[in-house]
């Protein structure tokens, strides 16, 4: 009888030592658990923050773009137009020439 008092003993101790070790590892991992929802939230906000400022780039590579295009196309008014004055000029000046020759 005093044998399996000493059995059942050991048998409740290792019981409760792997209970008690179940409810640690269970807090372990509710606590790990928690903590990479965290990392998860954080990448979340940082992949959408990378995102958002992706697409803010992207936007204003096509508005440089297109205020380059604008330089040139103004670039090619202004010289066309320089083309324009320095015909102009010459045109005058003939008209002067040959005005003075009369």
């Amino acid at each position: 009888m005093n044998n399996d008092k000493s059995v059942l003993t050991i048998l409740t101790d290792t019981l409760a030592t792997v209970a008690e070790r179940t409810l640690v590892a269970e807090r372990e991992q509710s606590a790990v658990k928690e903590e990479r929802d965290q990392w998860f939230g954080f990448y979340t906000a940082q992949k959408k923050r990378a995102d958002k400022l992706e697409e803010d780039l992207q936007a204003t590579y096509k508005r440089l773009k297109e205020a380059e295009d604008h330089a040139a196309q103004m670039e090619d008014e202004r010289n066309a137009a320089r083309l324009v004055a320095e015909r102009k000029r010459a045109e005058l000046e003939t008209l002067k020439g040959a005005k003075s020759h009369e």
